[in-house]
């Protein structure tokens, strides 16, 4: 009972504390809230006040600049400033195109200088009882422009009458950024006294609109004459381009974007020449509207600078006895072309190459049937075999490609995706004259059969076009799908190792050792120092001499399976002695001594010396050179294993070959259990992807290799993983043990991948 007592005042003292610690958030919450809200209000109260104090400024503003303009309409500043002020508020003309700033402004030059603006209103009341200003001008930048120009100089009214009369400016197609532009390239060249470059402007602008050219070539010759407002030869340039037979005869698309390119060519005479060439030419002239726009559009995705030379690949093209009739393959053309500008690499274009890819059809090709005459019964019935299945395959694949033009055609949204399907049409016939009778019945059957459905997917094709005929698609998802085609990833699965400078299969294949260097780098002295010092050391003291020792020393007699025991038994006890001998110099910080070598006699004193180093900048975890070194085991340090490895048995191990359980599945890292089931990397690259062992192609696997590409490896058109050429940092965790468990360390793959690299992959 006491113990129950004292668990329900602690029950009870626990639910108080909490109570009165819930009351205290409680009353946190709320003063929060109450906090939160004054500093709303606080701020809502501060947004009123400003808004108030700048309403009553603007109306104090307002008020005082309405009780000037009352005084000088009562005479205060003159009689003339008074007429001129009435004259101008009375003017439905004027008060219509001003906005309500604009009027102030007026006002307020008014009440600076009276005389100067009862001018500029004098002005602006007779330009606007002529002929044709309300043609002229029709927005309120217009006016505002004309009004500001007055305000500033008066006396320019009469050339802005000049520009107000001018054919552009009382034409309908006029674009009116462009008229104000224009307007205010008049006011500018008023002042320089420049009017013939106003007068040119004028005249060109005005054939534009009378060619029923574009807004955008407008505005590229307006800024052209900016640029340049006393070239004459530039604005006659685009005069003569445009009033050219074969230009005029252009679609209104293609005449808009060649004028437009010209005059950012800043009507360049060379350019000039090459568009009137290219309209000029026959195979131009049999093109389709739409791709005799592409031809300028294509040429416009370069700089001025290089507008000839893309018209020069063009012509070139056009030139070619292989130029396609198509319009779908020119099209295809004029894209691949576009895409060889657009890197800059319009020199490197090559106008045969371009018409030979842009011709070559996605459908398949008519296979070539095998002939069976003159051939004994067992290969004509396999040759028939093969032309069957050559048949089969054949239509096969068009009929694949005719049922994804069906599925593209039921899931168009827009005629673009209609119109986008260039592959609805006949292939080619195959020769059928070496096949059977048979053969030839059942080739004819798929044929028919193949014809029927591209018929079927034809007529929903015009179906689809009249339904979506007036649903065309936006111009920004447009301009979306261009850009997400042209930010697909640069870099490619797989790269050609035939690019570099070093073979990669002679590199690659080169046993990893410590200090092994792969071919192409820069030799220092102290890597030849270390070479040399390995290269000794293998003589001297290698695994094959001291075996052959052991060997000798067991006397003649056959090798059998105990005598080989023996041998690996000794050799295993040298070796023990060895590692003893140098982990002790190790932990001690000390050179080795005494190490079990029956050499060690014949090596000079300075490779002692050297040996020493390196021994004591293992110990301070220094490389070769001396430099410090991480010991992460995915960087190339020290491997430490997890548990105790099984001791090695003395019987032999045979040679590793093709696993019996080849059958099992790989799931995406499968790493290897035994060590000595791995060959060396210079036989695992000779040997075929079925010799290899289900932990070799694990490995292998991991890396990107697959059958076809490991078994064409060594071809021109091979292609390699690109975990083939990527640093050992960058690798995944996968990619980094498998690259150990072929017998590479860190430091070893990158300077393989380094000498691989140094070519045209780099």
């Amino acid at each position: 009972m006491p113990v129950e007592r004292i668990d329900a005042q602690i029950q009870s003292l626990i639910s108080g504390a909490n109570f009165e610690a819930q009351k205290k958030v409680d009353k946190e919450d709320d003063a929060d809230v109450a906090r939160k809200a004054a500093e709303k209000k606080i701020v809502e109260k501060k947004e009123t006040l400003k808004s108030s104090t700048v309403q009553r400024e603007t109306f104090q503003r307002q008020n005082d600049l309405q009780n000037k303009m009352r005084q000088v309409l009562g005479g205060a500043q003159g009689q003339e400033a008074a007429q001129a002020l009435g004259a101008w508020q009375n003017n439905p003309g004027l008060q219509a195109k001003l906005t309500d700033a604009q009027k102030n402004l007026f006002m307020e030059a008014m009440a600076k200088n009276p005389k100067q603006a009862s001018d500029a209103g004098n002005a602006m009341n007779r330009l606007s009882g002529q002929a044709g200003f309300e043609r002229a001008i029709t927005s309120s930048q217009q006016m505002a422009t004309l009004q500001a120009g007055l305000l500033e100089n008066p006396k320019a009214e009469r050339p802005l009458s000049e520009v107000l009369q001018n054919r552009f400016m009382q034409s309908a197609k006029a674009d009116p950024n462009t008229k104000n532009q224009f307007l205010r390239f008049g006011l500018q060249q008023a002042a320089k006294g420049n009017m013939d470059a106003m007068k040119r402007a004028g005249d060109m602008l005005g054939l534009m609109t009378k060619s029923n050219l574009s807004r955008t070539t407008q505005q590229a010759g307006m800024q052209m004459v900016q640029r340049h407002p006393g070239d004459a030869k530039a604005t006659a340039n685009v005069d003569a381009f445009m009033q050219h037979p074969e230009v005029g005869r252009m679609p209104s698309f293609a005449r808009s974007k060649a004028t437009e390119l010209l005059a950012k060519a800043s009507g360049t005479g060379e350019v000039k020449e090459g568009f009137e060439s290219l309209a000029s030419h026959p195979k131009f002239k049999a093109q389709t509207a739409a791709n005799k726009g592409r031809f300028f559009a294509t040429i416009g995705t370069g700089r001025p600078s290089e507008y000839r030379a893309i018209t020069d690949k063009s012509l070139a093209a056009l030139q070619s006895a292989n130029f396609p009739n198509r319009s779908g393959q020119v099209g295809r053309f004029l894209g691949k072309l576009a895409g060889h500008v657009q890197k800059g690499n319009v020199e490197g274009a090559s106008p045969e190459d371009l018409i030979k890819s842009a011709k070559t059809s996605e459908l398949p090709k008519a296979p070539v049937m095998l002939a069976a005459e003159n051939l004994s019964p067992e290969d004509a019935q396999k040759v028939r075999a093969q032309n069957r299945a050559k048949v089969i395959q054949y239509y096969n694949q068009l009929s694949r490609i005719y049922e994804q033009g069906e599925k593209k055609l039921n899931a168009a949204k827009y005629l673009e995706d209609v119109n986008a399907l260039q592959n609805l049409r006949e292939a080619e016939d195959i020769d059928l004259s070496a096949l059977s009778p048979e053969d030839q019945a059942f080739a004819r059957s798929r044929q028919q059969g193949v014809k029927q459905k591209l018929d079927q997917v034809r007529g929903l094709q015009r179906q689809r076009s009249r339904e979506l005929r007036t649903k065309r698609m936006p111009p920004a998802k447009r301009r979306a799908r261009v850009e997400a085609r042209r930010l697909q990833g640069t870099q490619p699965k797989y790269f050609n190792p035939n690019t570099a400078r070093v073979s990669g299969k002679e590199l690659f294949a080169q046993q990893a050792a410590v200090g092994a260097r792969p071919q192409g780098l820069q030799q220092t002295p102290a890597r030849a120092q270390l070479a040399q010092h390995q290269g000794r050391m293998t003589a001297g003291g290698g695994i094959e001499q001291q075996v052959a020792q052991v060997v000798s020393q067991l006397g003649q007699g056959p090798m059998t399976p105990q005598r080989a025991g023996q041998v690996a038994q000794a050799i295993a006890a040298q070796v023990t002695q060895q590692v003893v001998a140098q982990v002790t110099a190790q932990l001690l910080n000390q050179p080795a001594v005494g190490i079990a070598n029956p050499h060690i006699a014949d090596i000079p004193e300075d490779e002692k010396e050297y040996m020493k180093r390196v021994e004591r900048n293992k110990a301070q975890r220094l490389d070769q050179w001396g430099v410090p070194r991480a010991q992460d085991r995915d960087l190339g340090g020290n491997r430490l294993a997890a548990v105790k490895p099984p001791p090695v048995e003395t019987s032999t191990v045979p040679t590793p070959g093709p696993s019996d359980d080849g059958d099992e599945q790989y799931t995406g890292r499968m790493m290897v259990k035994d060590p000595s089931s791995i060959r060396a990397p210079a036989t695992l690259f000779a040997t075929s992807w079925k010799g290899l062992n289900k932990a070799e192609k694990a490995l292998l696997k991991n890396l990107g290799w697959a059958q076809q590409a490991w078994d064409t490896k060594e071809t021109p058109a091979a292609k390699w993983p690109m975990s083939m050429a990527t640093p050992f940092a960058s690798l995944t965790v996968t990619q980094r043990e498998a690259v150990r468990k072929l017998g590479y360390t860190a430091h070893d793959w990158d300077q393989k991948i380094q000498a691989f690299t140094m070519g045209k992959n780099a």
